[in-house]
C-alpha cells in the first residue's frame, strides 16, 4: 500500500486540479488547500472504516470534478488578484 495522501488517483486528482490553475504567487497556498480538503475527506472515510481504494476513490468521488474545480479555483483566484 502506497498510503491515501500519496495514492496515484489522489495525486492525479490534485495535479489536474492544479493543471487549471493559472496563477503562480498563488499556486503552492492554493495546492495545499486542495490537498488538506482532500484529505481530511479521505481520513473521514478511513474511521468510518473503509479500505484505502473504497475511501480514495469516495472521497474524489464527494469532492467532484478536478478540471471544474481548477477552472473555478482559477476564476475566483483571478477575481481576487482584481481587488488587489
Amino acid at each position: 500500500m502506497t498510503g491515501k495522501k500519496n495514492h496515484p488517483k489522489v495525486q492525479c486528482f490534485i495535479n489536474t486540479v492544479m493543471s487549471r490553475f493559472e496563477f503562480v504567487e498563488a499556486y503552492h497556498e492554493t495546492k495545499a488547500t486542495v490537498e488538506c480538503y482532500l484529505h481530511s475527506i479521505l481520513d473521514g472515510f478511513s474511521l468510518e472504516g473503509l479500505a484505502e481504494e473504497d475511501a480514495v476513490d469516495q472521497a474524489i468521488k464527494q469532492v467532484g470534478d478536478p478540471i471544474k474545480i481548477g477552472d473555478e479555483l482559477n476564476f475566483l483566484e483571478s477575481l481576487h488578484a482584481c481587488f488587489l
